[in-house]
């Protein structure tokens, strides 16, 4: 019985490991470096294989949108969030006081 209660919390300790790892990688620069360089990918052979003049500077614009909707989420985020709590203390990820 102690065997099986240890297995089980060894397993739910190793999930925390992953979601804390999953937490870290989601804010981090690198992250919204590559998210960056794949949507200009994306969009800029989009509109290359549409024909668009300056099909790759073009692609710049939701490029540069993206990144500032990335950068400017977690402020609205806390926003949101301390309008929901009216200004009390809560466990949000990411929240400055």
């Amino acid at each position: 019985m102690e065997r099986r209660i240890e297995e089980r919390i060894g397993k739910v300790e190793e999930r925390a490991r992953k979601v804390e790892a999953d937490k870290a990688w989601e804010p981090g620069k690198t992250m919204r470096f590559i998210v960056a360089v794949f949507t200009h990918m994306a969009i800029g052979a989009y509109l290359l294989a549409t024909g668009t003049l300056n099909a790759l500077l073009n692609a710049a614009a939701p490029t540069i949108d993206l990144v500032l909707f990335a950068l400017t989420l977690p402020y609205f985020k806390n926003l949101g969030i301390d309008k929901v709590y009216k200004g009390h203390r809560h466990a949000s990820v990411g929240h400055r006081e």
